[in-house]
């Protein structure tokens, strides 16, 4: 480490090397961007503004996002974001019950009787059910979860009697009977 005031000489010396490292690293991303856009986006991954999503104008998607002490919940119809709320969810309990209703799947062999789905229903309350009452019958929906969420098998989330999912090109499309 270079004392500014011991050493300015040096110290701008370093600062300039730096700014010229960071600005050749910058271009350098900026390469593999265009030239490998899947490796660049897993390697060097960049917040995409809404605007700029590969989001139809009729495609619907939620966005869970883990804040800490609660789940942000983002309906989107196109690029439009037609409901935002929080469910009241403590990251370190959310990933307990992630991986309680995971157990009996991870067990060799699976063990199905131990599903629960008092529990399945429970997560689906507190995560989607208010989300998904904005997807008009039949619609296709794109969910997309944050860290711990991915592990959940959302299709097993959806109650017995109330919703169907059924894939379709990637999206679950939620049915109402």
């Amino acid at each position: 480490m270079v004392s500014k005031e011991l050493d300015q000489e040096r110290f701008t010396d370093l600062s300039n090397q730096i700014k010229k490292a960071e600005t050749e690293r910058n271009s350098f991303i900026e390469t593999l961007r265009q030239r490998h856009k899947n490796y660049a986006s897993v390697k060097y991954p960049k917040p995409v503004k809404l605007e700029e999503a590969a989001v139809g104008p009729q495609e619907y998607v939620v966005l869970l996002d883990i804040l800490g002490e609660s789940v942000g919940v983002r309906v989107l119809k196109g690029k439009q974001v037609v409901k935002a709320y929080l469910t009241d969810w403590n990251a370190g309990e959310l990933e307990d019950e992630i991986r309680k209703f995971r157990q009996p799947f991870e067990q060799r062999p699976p063990k199905l009787s131990d599903f629960d789905i008092k529990r399945a229903s429970a997560i689906y309350d507190n995560l989607l059910a208010e989300a998904l009452k904005m997807v008009p019958e039949g619609n296709a929906i794109t969910i997309v979860p944050d860290g711990m969420l991915a592990l959940l098998p959302l299709k097993l989330l959806l109650p017995a009697g109330r919703r169907t999912g059924k894939k379709a090109n990637g999206a679950i499309i939620i049915l109402r009977e």
